[in-house]
């Protein structure tokens, strides 16, 4: 190879030398699963359900304090009286259009 190379800087006018070319490493070895990459996988996955298996476990303390810290009535449940159903039923639901806070000059347009 090298003497076709100094063959062919004597055909022409000036002889051009040749940087070395760096070549990417092959990724091939990504393909086959190691051992060290079994083994962060099967640790990540035990790490995460550990950190699951511990946040079950407070999450229950954390809703039964909740509720013992919480105001007395809250999160009570009662029927309505008939008046204030009724109450309730007066009061129409009002559309995005005819909302004064969202859109003070706003009309339903009805061409």
């Amino acid at each position: 190879m090298e003497g076709l190379g100094k063959q062919l800087c004597h055909v022409g006018d000036t002889c051009i030398q040749q940087s070395p070319v760096m070549v990417p490493e092959s990724l091939s070895f990504l393909d086959t699963a190691t051992m060290p990459m079994i083994l962060t996988v099967v640790g990540t996955a035990l790490f995460a359900k550990l950190l699951m298996m511990y946040d079950d476990s407070h999450s229950q303390e954390m809703i039964e304090r909740k509720i013992k810290n919480a105001p007395v009535g809250q999160g009570t449940v009662r029927m309505l009286t008939r008046e204030e159903w009724e109450e309730f039923r007066e009061v129409r639901p009002r559309t995005p259009f005819e909302s004064k806070l969202a859109r003070p000059n706003a009309r339903i347009r009805t061409e």
